[in-house]
């Protein structure tokens, strides 16, 4: 795996490496930039695997794609739909194959379009988790698109 903001290697290390305490030996493996610290750039693996969970990011990027995470997950997490489902709905509204919609390997440019769509995403119960999870930072709701208020309807 090359990086892609300096062209180097990627090597696979324990996540001890970067996150440099024990209880990080538990999270497994990432692959890191071979010009780790300078480049900064780093990707963990599915647990017990040395599959990456997306692609070489660097600091910029984790934040997105965290924060894409953190505005896409509810959508599922909360019940209101399947994992599967958000997918093919996040797809739809960027317009891309559900093949390659898989926040883990988006730039920052697609991590964007995704927290601003989930942003706006108005639900009771994606609200209520979002309170419960996140204490609803930021979260200006500005419209609902089709979802059901409850798990019974």
């Amino acid at each position: 795996m090359k990086c892609p903001y300096c062209g180097a290697e990627a090597h696979l290390k324990d996540a001890t490496f970067i996150y440099h305490y024990a209880r990080s030996k538990q999270w497994g493996k990432v692959w890191v930039c071979s010009n780790y610290p300078k480049c900064n750039s780093y990707v963990g693996c599915h647990k017990g695997t040395d599959i990456p969970l997306g692609r070489l990011a660097n600091e910029k990027l984790r934040t997105f794609k965290t924060e894409a995470h953190r505005q896409f997950d509810p959508i599922w997490k909360s019940g209101l739909m399947s994992r599967k489902e958000a997918y093919k709905w996040l797809a739809t509204m960027l317009k891309i194959p559900i093949e390659d919609c898989h926040i883990g390997m988006f730039d920052v440019s697609m991590c964007q379009k995704v927290i601003h769509l989930c942003k706006k995403q108005d639900n009771q119960i994606i609200n209520e988790y979002r309170d419960k999870e996140y204490g609803n930072k930021n979260n200006k709701k500005v419209f609902t698109r089709g979802y059901k208020n409850s798990r019974t309807n």
